[in-house]
């Protein structure tokens, strides 16, 4: 596989998908509970949360083993929070369980929180020496950029905020 291609086809993936998540916030705030996009995402929130906590392991998994990009110390804080998501949500497709939000949220918003930070503290130049000599790579260190602003953090903080996004859906339809 070649890392162009694959920088392109994932920042394409999360570019729609910030678009999609613009719409989402809208619909929380605008949408009635009661309204059928409101009904449907809250069905599938669990569909959601497990679609994007396995992107987040599927993305971050290529590019840290495929490509041998080093994960730095804000990357692990980011999949420490997502990764069970991923796990746990499938078990509850898989079981029938219907899990809070809550739970979900308790994951997703710190991993959301530190993407954010971590985007902007690359794109603004900030300096983020995080890393361990020999150890892990610099938190500054941009590896993709696509677009602009499509950084590996900027991926992940689109996974995260889908995943709130579908658990206030959630809740939404749940009061």
């Amino acid at each position: 596989m070649n890392i162009e291609f694959y920088n392109l086809f994932i920042g394409t993936l999360a570019l729609i998908t910030q678009v999609a998540a613009a719409l989402g916030l809208i619909g929380v705030i605008v949408l009635k509970r009661n309204s059928e996009i409101v009904q449907f995402i809250s069905d599938k929130y669990q569909w959601i949360c497990a679609t994007f906590g396995w992107a987040a392991i599927a993305g971050s998994l290529t590019y840290s083993e495929y490509f041998d990009f080093i994960p730095c110390k804000l990357c692990w804080i980011q999949r420490i929070f997502l990764y069970p998501i991923a796990i746990v949500s499938l078990i509850a497709l898989l079981t029938k369980d219907k899990i809070a939000p809550k739970y979900y949220l308790g994951l997703s918003i710190p991993a959301f929180l530190v993407s954010i930070y971590h985007t902007y503290s690359q794109l603004s130049g900030a300096e983020l020496e995080c890393g361990v000599v020999g150890q892990n790579a610099s938190c500054g260190d941009v590896w993709v950029k696509m677009y602009g602003y499509i950084t590996i953090p900027a991926m992940a903080a689109t996974c995260g905020i889908m995943i709130i996004l579908a658990n206030l859906y959630r809740l939404k339809t749940t009061k």
